[in-house]
């Protein structure tokens, strides 16, 4: 970026040289440069931008990555090592590994192939007078999981060493197996999805997180301790689990951003805060089943983002009935619990069930996780007394992993 103080002030006086070996596509982003109020000049290849630059003085130089003969990247370090002029390239969904690279090399920002005017308007504004775009939320997403068709549905950032997001692909754009192959090969592991693509991408209902204002949501030192908490309970679990690294390193990430989303939500946040506040081990527990839902579901294939969600939401929230229970019940070992206690105790499904139905936007799905996760194969559950074949799929999967935390965890309860 250059420095604000002395760049132009007036957009007629910024001299802004193109570079791109497209012969169409040059002139038509010269004329979208000139009518925004620019001056421009093209330069159909790296070594004539250079020469440009050997005979003249420019402000900006806006380029693309691939070109042949000397590429974008190339022609940024060249420039870079003779003047300090501001570069922006123009990328593609192919170029992630190049933008990466590119940012190493010193380039001052990046355009995704094909942008609008305004997008076009924004980054020379920001490289020029440091103006900062408006600030977001990503969510990132294992590349493995972007394999739902040719067409991408939603704008895809990858996130720089910095922290900061660049957008390498827009909506409907295609995104060949192919390529994701290739990403894969060189160690791209996640891309990222602004928040409300994110709650849309897994079937969250925008009803959950609309109201992100309210005063019933929990304050945000209050989230972020949320976050942190879920992932020192995460990292707590790895020293249980024997599975490959990057597999649970994919589980843990899908399990944190649920609980972030889930936090911000003026419905959900309270519920999970006061969980966690509830009894010692509950929260802790909410979580280990969420996680091992998620890994029992990846192993068996079940890969789709909203059933995914599904099962990570209805993992965390299985036990919110449990928040309406007496405390001291719950500290309780289960073996000294009286007939009235248990039968206090086995309420908490339907008291689960109750709470989520007033939260407008909670999933069917969740509500059956609540519901059934107590049920089992031979029918000798509850609520209902479900044999296998009557069980919701997800309430049978977590179900197993809600009786696997209560041994690897050692709740004060035990086994159900």
């Amino acid at each position: 970026m250059t420095d604000p103080s002395t760049a132009p002030q007036n957009k007629k006086d910024t001299r802004i040289l193109l570079v791109d070996d497209d012969p169409d596509f040059l002139p038509t982003l010269e004329a979208v440069l000139r009518s925004s109020g620019y001056t421009a000049a093209t330069a159909a290849s790296g070594e004539l931008a250079l020469q440009a630059f050997s005979e003249d003085r420019f402000d900006l130089v806006i380029s693309d990555i691939r070109m042949t003969g000397m590429d974008g990247l190339e022609l940024l370090k060249r420039i870079k090592e003779s003047v300090s002029v501001p570069v922006i390239l123009m990328t593609g969904f192919s170029e992630i590994l190049e933008t990466r690279e590119a940012h190493a090399r010193g380039a001052d920002g990046f355009l995704p192939k094909p942008f609008k005017r305004d997008e076009l308007v924004e980054a020379i504004e920001a490289c020029l007078h440091g103006a900062r775009p408006t600030e977001t939320e990503y969510f990132p997403i294992p590349i493995d999981d972007f394999i739902s068709g040719r067409q991408i549905q939603f704008d895809i950032f990858i996130r720089l060493p910095t922290g900061r997001h660049v957008k390498i692909a827009h909506q409907g754009v295609d995104l060949p197996l192919e390529r994701i192959r290739a990403y894969k090969s060189k160690e791209v592991t996640e891309l990222f999805l602004r928040r409300e693509d994110y709650t849309r991408y897994v079937g969250f209902a925008a009803s959950l997180t609309q109201a992100a204002g309210s005063s019933r949501a929990i304050s945000p030192q209050a989230r972020l301790a949320m976050v942190r908490h879920t992932s020192e309970i995460i990292l707590k679990q790895l020293e249980l689990s024997t599975v490959e690294p990057s597999f649970f390193q994919t589980c843990r990430t899908f399990v944190e951003t649920t609980v972030e989303i889930l936090a911000g939500s003026p419905d959900v946040g309270p519920l999970l805060e006061r969980l966690n506040n509830h009894a010692n081990h509950l929260y802790a527990h909410a979580v280990a089943v969420s996680l091992y839902s998620v890994m029992m579901a990846r192993a068996l294939g079940w890969i789709s983002p909203a059933n995914l969600f599904h099962i990570c939401m209805g993992g965390l929230l299985h036990d919110i009935g449990k928040k309406e229970l007496d405390p001291l019940l719950l500290e309780k070992p289960r073996r000294d619990w009286s007939q009235a206690e248990i039968k206090a105790y086995e309420t908490h499904p339907a008291r689960g069930v109750a709470i989520l139905q007033r939260i407008e936007g909670i999933p069917p799905e969740v509500l059956q996780v609540v519901k059934h996760h107590h049920e089992t194969p031979q029918g000798r559950g509850f609520p209902a007394g479900l044999r296998q074949s009557q069980i919701p799929p997800l309430a049978r999967l977590i179900s197993v992993a809600n009786t696997f935390c209560d041994l690897i965890l050692k709740s004060p309860e035990g086994p159900p």
